[in-house]
């Protein structure tokens, strides 16, 4: 999703005359949307994130993508759930694991199968579908414990792990889910006032619960270094802020008008005693990203 609707908001702001020009604003427009949600670190539309922050003894966290309709999980710490391994001796096994699926590659081949967490909504048939890979050979994968029923959506990505000659990668999703936070939608700032620590669990009593966790020792313990947030936010098409929609057309109107008087590399211009130096980008439309910048980034 565009921020500015190229038929309904961009082409009455420029008051083209001619159609002939539309091909080239388009591709103008195109990469200052990208300019733009690069520069500010959002993508700005309505769709479901997912955050991870290190713990550093905080009572607040500030997500990324505003405002925010949904909170699906705030959680501390991981549990190991899927473990996959290639017992191939040579030369290279890996596992890499994205925002929608399992990449399995073998000596540079990448499996063809369908490991995608929509046809393998849980670990179990994922794991199935792993041991069922012939396109590469050697995978094989079993869901750990009692989490066979959770959803594969819930893994955390991976990249790079290592699985040759039975080498297990432990693949993970949060693990303590917390309900005792509050949500300030706009600004995306989540507060714990007790702090993002370990809490006990059922039968635990009488002990140092963060330093208890902080060791994972048997892969499943909480760990208080991290915490995660699983969350629905950004903006609809309808509510995408006004001023937000003019700094992109402003830079759009800029580069435009760079190109049809072909004046790209022009830094300053001189008419008699007046001298003045061009903007390299409007100032106005800066200004109005900086105040959506995530400047953590």
């Amino acid at each position: 999703m565009a921020i500015v609707s190229f038929t309904n908001d961009l082409l009455p702001f420029l008051e083209l005359d001619s159609e002939d020009t539309y091909a080239n604003v388009e591709r103008i427009h195109d990469s200052v949307e990208q300019f733009v949600k690069s520069y500010c670190g959002k993508s700005f539309e309505l769709a479901d994130f997912k955050e991870e922050f290190n713990h550093n003894d905080t009572t607040s966290i500030f997500l990324r993508e505003i405002p925010v309709t949904k909170i699906t999980k705030v959680a501390l710490g991981t549990d190991d759930v899927l473990r996959i391994h290639n017992t191939n001796d040579s030369t290279s096994a890996v596992v890499n694991v994205d925002t929608t699926k399992i990449i399995l590659t073998y000596n540079g081949t990448d499996a063809t199968e369908d490991l995608t967490f929509a046809t393998n909504s849980t670990l179990t048939a994922m794991a199935t579908a792993i041991n069922a890979v012939t396109s590469v050979s050697g995978w094989v994968a079993e869901a750990i414990s009692d989490f066979g029923s959770y959803q594969s959506s819930a893994l955390l990505s991976r990249y790079g792990a290592e699985a040759i000659s039975n080498t297990n990668v432990y693949l993970k999703i949060p693990a303590q889910a917390l309900s005792n936070f509050e949500l300030d939608p706009e600004s995306g700032e989540i507060t714990r006032l007790t702090g993002f620590l370990a809490e006990p669990r059922r039968g635990d009593s009488g002990l140092d619960y963060a330093n208890r966790y902080m060791s994972n020792s048997n892969g499943s313990d909480y760990i208080s270094s991290k915490i995660y947030a699983h969350y629905t936010g950004g903006y609809t098409v309808a509510l995408m802020p006004k001023d937000l929609k003019l700094a992109v057309m402003k830079l759009v109107k800029f580069f435009y008008q760079k190109i049809e008087e072909e004046s790209e590399s022009l830094t300053s211009y001189t008419v008699g005693d007046l001298s003045k130096d061009i903007e390299t980008l409007p100032s106005d439309a800066m200004i109005i990203l900086n105040s959506y910048k995530d400047w953590r980034i």
